[in-house]
């Protein structure tokens, strides 16, 4: 399978994901639909992961823009107040638009995407909140498959359809799942086996140094990643194909890859990264 890739996302800025072939969009920064132009009109999901700014001005353009009208459906965190204030002004101020959808979700849903795919979304740390409320996510793209049991792989088609009949398909089948992709957005570090059976992980990267992620603790209960724990933590989760996003501006893009490489080779990854660096749209073409 083959998966396209445009990315942007530069820490307080914008940041947004458009995965072409399901058309789909993970956050919608500012600038969204001006990079995309007419593809902005494929999209059929957008999964948002929280309410700062950064990750959803981009959606009044997209809005506006959208020939599918209610077809074109927006999933963001239930208990984030901000996207229902922004349905309701967006009706308002354009009401000759047809207006998405608007699909509140929490964690543990699954969205279809048709076919055998579907969105998860999960909990991650970046605001804090009771168990029961979800303001906050990261999203998994996951392919599900009904396959045989082990112990019928290999029989005659004429004995698989005869034991359909006479036991039920559920009877000699399993469902396997692929995690086919995962879009991180903003989180501090997670364990592992969160990211576990990975082929492409999208994980944010805002701060080089851990003393720079600190200090901005000290100011903001909204935590972040530092790149020496996103990296050691791939190493134990080995994603096939690690793309690095939401690098902050404080750091040159040429000190960003000679950080990036340094890692890399004291850790002795074993698995490609790539880099979304600021102030710049990234095209990747994947094969999954």
């Amino acid at each position: 399978m083959r998966l396209t890739l445009h990315c942007y996302s530069t820490a307080l800025y914008s940041t947004w994901v458009f995965v072409d072939e399901l058309r789909l969009l993970f956050d919608a920064g500012d600038g969204v639909a001006a990079n995309l132009l007419g593809r902005a009109g494929k999209l059929r999901h957008v999964f948002l992961s929280h309410a700062d700014r950064d990750h959803m001005m981009g959606l009044f353009q997209l809005v506006q823009l959208n020939p599918l009208g209610d077809r074109l459906v927006i999933h963001y965190p239930a208990d984030c107040g901000s996207f229902p204030a922004m349905a309701d002004f967006a009706a308002r101020f354009d009401p000759h638009i047809k207006p998405p959808s608007w699909h509140p979700i929490r964690r543990g849903d699954e969205v279809s995407l048709g076919g055998n795919m579907l969105v998860r979304a999960v909990h991650n740390r970046h605001v804090a909140a009771p168990d029961n409320v979800t303001k906050s996510l990261s999203y998994f793209v996951v392919e599900r498959k009904q396959v045989l049991r082990p112990d019928f792989v290999g029989l005659p088609q004429s004995e698989i359809k005869r034991m359909v009949g006479s036991l039920g398909r559920e009877a000699i089948t399993e469902v396997k799942e692929r995690r086919l992709l995962a879009y991180s957005a903003d989180t501090p570090v997670l364990a592992p086996d969160f990211w576990s059976g990975v082929n492409v992980l999208l994980h944010e990267s805002t701060f080089l140094y851990q003393a720079d992620s600190e200090r901005m603790l000290a100011k903001s209960t909204h935590p972040h990643s530092h790149l020496g724990d996103v990296l050691a933590m791939t190493k134990l989760a080995q994603p096939k194909h690690l793309i690095l996003i939401h690098f902050s501006t404080r750091y040159a893009a040429e000190q960003i890859v000679a950080e990036v490489k340094r890692l890399m080779s004291e850790l002795e990854l074993s698995f490609p990264v790539d880099l979304v660096l600021p102030g710049t749209v990234h095209r990747f073409e994947l094969e999954i």
